[in-house]
């Protein structure tokens, strides 16, 4: 990638005044544990002085946005979840855009990941087009989920291993030890105990039961009356004979003798993405464009080992491929790579349609072929300028970049057909095809010059815009080459045409 123009997803991130932080930690983690992160991600946060205000939420989703919707942010029930959306000041009044900070504090929210072995803390800027899960995505699919799961783990490995890539995640959960209690009705019945009572019991000790209501004068809503174990005296499932429960005699019984505990694993969750099951593994690629990583590793994954029908690795081209797990285990990808091929593809599309159009409404107005393509000469000419210009601005080629392009050609033909116009209206009045050509360059280069410069004073102010600069470097340097280089190659072209019939008709 060293040395090559940098190409960015079809919306480039502008600054904004606010971003979402998720944190995770290993799913057998206690609130506790996640709350002592969550409060050192805060110390972190208040040190940063262009931080307004941020907002926790533990164990429970956060504020939502479709972003989040899409990121799976209503599922975050658990207590090894949490998620902080965090305010900045406004962009009018802090120096460091929104993208500087957040860069910045990567790292130090990294150190504290550090700390917490097994955490992931992610960072998620809304983005100004579709949001995606992560920058660089791979989706496994397949049939049998323990060979999926053992892929997505040699994948997440190739990608911690990449330079430059950050916040790795996915989405196998670890196991998680249940223990169940299941009354023993044999014995619950010979201690005249009922099962109904049991569970009352066992409600409160674990789950907690609302007994009332009440109406407060500064409240609202109603509160409710809630009796329950505080979590530092939570008991074991072991620790029930600490526990006792009376009959309908008055005799207390131990519950322990009245319960038996299960040790299980927890089910693990099941994802589905258009009907398949899928396991995602994501990550934050900070030193460039996520093609450049998804390149990178597109090679290193191909030696991963999915059993006898080996790893299909695709969704790289044009059109998104479908998963074809009968076949064996696929890997397609997924992100903001994708959605830069889609737009690329669909833009690229609209440029060529924009030419025919353009290309057949002129042969319809002169009747040939041949002088439409003298006049859409220009446009490579423009094309030329729009690439060094990306470089010389240091600016990535995104969407707008294509959007600018497609501009330039009505903007870069209009020129041409002025020339081509005067110099038949010229050669029409007796002039020599020479003379003609001559006087239409002398005639209309300061209209065409003063309409370039319209365009480019008129784009410079988008220059200043994050998303649309793109389409303002496209248009002012496809414009300036444009205009210097059609002044000459398209006159000489058209008079080359025009010699060439005025041969074939002497001869």
């Amino acid at each position: 990638a060293a040395g090559g123009l940098p190409t960015a997803p079809a919306q480039p991130k502008d600054d904004i005044n606010t971003f979402n932080i998720f944190v995770d930690l290993p799913e057998h983690a206690s609130v506790e544990r996640t709350d002592a992160l969550v409060r050192a991600v805060g110390r972190e946060l208040r040190a940063t002085p262009e931080v307004e205000n941020y907002l926790i939420a533990l164990a429970q989703p956060g504020v939502t946005d479709l972003s989040n919707l899409l990121r799976g942010s209503l599922s975050r029930h658990g207590a090894h979840q949490a998620e902080v959306r965090v305010n900045l000041v406004h962009r009018r009044e802090r120096e460091r855009t929104s993208l500087d900070i957040v860069a910045e504090l990567r790292g130090r929210l990294h150190a504290v990941s550090q700390r917490y072995p097994g955490s992931v803390i992610r960072t998620f800027d809304d983005p100004p087009g579709p949001p995606s899960r992560a920058k660089v995505l791979a989706e496994v699919y397949g049939t049998d989920l323990g060979q999926m799961q053992q892929v997505a783990a040699r994948v997440r490995q190739e990608f911690e291993a990449t330079a430059g890539m950050a916040e790795v995640f996915d989405s196998v959960t670890e196991p998680v030890r249940r223990h169940r209690l299941v009354v023993d009705e044999e014995k619950a019945a010979l201690s005249g105990v009922t099962t109904r009572q049991i569970a009352d019991v066992l409600k409160v000790l674990f789950d907690g039961v609302t007994v009332g209501r009440v109406h407060l004068p500064d409240e609202r809503n109603v509160v409710p009356i809630r009796i329950e174990v505080p979590r530092r005296d939570e008991l074991r499932p072991q620790e029930l004979d600490r526990i006792q429960i009376s009959n309908a005699a008055g005799q207390v019984v131990p519950l322990s003798e009245l319960v038996r505990v299960q040790d299980a694993l927890e089910d693990e969750p099941i994802l589905h993405k258009d009907n398949e099951r899928v396991v995602f593994v994501g990550g934050e690629y900070l030193t460039g464009a996520g093609l450049y990583a998804v390149l990178g590793l597109n090679e290193r994954l191909r030696s991963i080992d999915a059993g006898a029908s080996g790893l299909r690795i695709g969704n790289l081209g044009l059109y998104d491929e479908p998963p074809d797990t009968i076949d064996g285990t696929n890997m397609l990808w997924e992100g903001e790579t994708r959605m830069m091929l889609d737009a690329y593809r669909d833009m690229t599309y609209a440029l060529l349609l924009a030419i025919s159009v353009v290309y057949l409404m002129l042969v319809a107005y002169y009747r040939s072929f041949a002088i439409p393509l003298v006049a859409l000469a220009a446009l490579p000419l423009a094309f030329i300028g729009v690439f060094p210009g990306h470089l010389i601005m240091g600016a990535e080629f995104s969407g707008a970049s294509m959007i600018g392009i497609i501009a330039l050609v009505g903007m870069v033909v209009r020129a041409s057909l002025l020339i081509i116009e005067f110099g038949r209206d010229a050669e029409a009045q007796g002039m020599t095809l020479r003379e003609a050509m001559r006087t239409a360059c002398a005639l209309r280069l300061r209209p065409i010059v003063l309409t370039s410069l319209t365009n480019i004073l008129g784009a410079t102010i988008m220059l200043l815009d994050p998303v649309f600069r793109g389409l303002a470097i496209s248009v002012i340097f496809g414009t300036l080459f444009s205009t210097g280089l059609t002044m000459i190659v398209v006159p000489a072209l058209y008079y080359a045409y025009r010699q060439r019939l005025l041969r074939a008709a002497v001869a």
